[in-house]
């Protein structure tokens, strides 16, 4: 009969209906997790380039502090050299005055 065929026709519709809002369900629950999944791999390359950022800093610091110590014997290597440079001279001209005495005597 006629409401029969309606009826049929109903259930079909209903069970397409349903077929729909499940699928709709499930893309949304997959859209969320690929969210989920995006936040997780934004918030680590975020946390990853704070430690290069700090490893960065860190290594900068180390070459000014290595850098100094350099500079700070450099001039201590050349106030030694500079010191028996002098004395050296000193002593030259020490020795150059006691010829001259010598000669002179």
């Amino acid at each position: 009969s006629m409401s029969d065929a309606a009826d049929a026709e109903g259930k079909v519709l209903l069970s397409q209906i349903r077929t729909i809002a499940a699928e709709l369900a499930a893309d949304a629950e997959n859209r969320e997790r690929e969210r989920a999944e995006l936040t997780v791999m934004k918030e680590t390359i975020v946390a990853r380039v704070d430690q290069l950022e700090k490893r960065i800093e860190a290594g900068e610091a180390n070459m000014v502090r290595k850098i100094a110590e350099l500079e700070e014997q450099f001039k201590a290597e050349l106030k030694v050299s500079t010191d028996q440079a002098a004395a050296t001279l000193e002593a030259a001209a020490a020795r150059v005055q006691q010829e001259t005495v010598t000669m002179r005597a």
